[in-house]
């Protein structure tokens, strides 16, 4: 066989092996995208992780001190003060 044949086959197997390798990486974010979205609705149905109540709903901050409300403001209010 002349070396160009030989370079063709061996770059098509080359590319072909890095098809298969983009398909694969694609398959698992796929398969993990689907993986999360499903513990996601498992974790939001579940009563026990997550009771259909306002405080279930917030992740157990139902209600938020005064002296959270006040470092939150003054967080927002230096964020705002190096960028305006």
């Amino acid at each position: 066989l002349s070396q160009g044949v030989l370079q063709k086959a061996s770059s098509s197997k080359r590319s072909n092996s890095e098809d298969e390798i983009k398909n694969d990486e694609v398959g698992l974010c796929k398969s993990g995208r689907r993986e999360w979205y499903s513990k996601s609705r498992d974790y939001w149905d579940d009563e026990d992780t997550c009771p259909a109540t306002v405080n279930g709903m917030l992740g157990g901050f139902a209600s938020i001190s005064n002296i959270d409300l006040a470092a939150s403001k003054q967080f927002l209010l230096d964020l705002a003060s190096i960028r305006p």
